[in-house]
C-alpha cells in the first residue's frame, strides 16, 4: 500500500481500516458535514460534486479523512469487501476489480453520501441506487 496517493486515498483508507479494526460503526455525528458539502460548499464553488472533485479537494475545504473513509465504506458494503479493496490498490487503483465502471462507482458513491445525509436523490439517482443496493457487485 505504499503506492497509494496521498490525501483522500491514504487518509480515507487509514480511517476506514482503523474504524473497522476497532469494530466501530460510521461516525453518524459527521453526517452534517456531508450535507454541508453538497449544499454550502457546492453552491459556494458552483460545482456538481463527483468522486474526482472530492478526492482531489481543489479548494482544500473538504474533510478528506471522513469522505475518504465513506468512500471505502461504500466499496466495502456494495462492491466486495476488504479483498476487493486490497485488489483495487494492488492493481494500481483499477476500478474493474469491482466489476463496475468508474462512472458506476462515482455515481454509487455520490448517491451513498447523499443517502447518509438524507439528501433527496433525483429519480434517476434513486433508480441507480436501487440497482446498486439490490445487485451489489461481487
Amino acid at each position: 500500500m505504499s503506492e497509494i496517493p496521498g490525501g483522500f486515498w491514504a487518509e480515507g483508507s487509514a480511517d476506514f481500516s482503523a474504524r473497522h479494526s476497532l469494530g466501530e460503526d460510521i461516525r453518524r455525528e459527521r453526517f452534517w458535514m456531508i450535507e454541508w458539502t453538497f449544499n454550502e460548499y457546492a453552491e459556494k464553488y458552483n460545482v456538481e460534486l463527483d468522486l474526482e472533485h472530492i478526492s482531489s479537494n481543489p479548494n482544500l475545504e473538504l474533510d478528506i479523512y471522513y469522505l475518504g473513509d465513506m468512500f471505502f465504506e461504500y466499496l466495502f458494503q456494495y462492491h466486495g469487501g476488504y479483498e476487493k479493496i486490497m485488489e483495487f490498490f494492488n492493481k494500481g487503483m483499477d476500478y474493474s476489480v469491482f466489476n463496475a465502471t468508474y462512472e458506476e462507482i462515482d455515481t454509487g458513491y455520490i448517491n451513498y453520501l447523499k443517502t447518509l445525509a438524507g439528501i433527496q436523490l433525483s429519480v434517476k439517482d434513486e433508480q441507480l441506487k436501487q440497482a446498486i443496493t439490490i445487485y451489489p457487485n461481487p
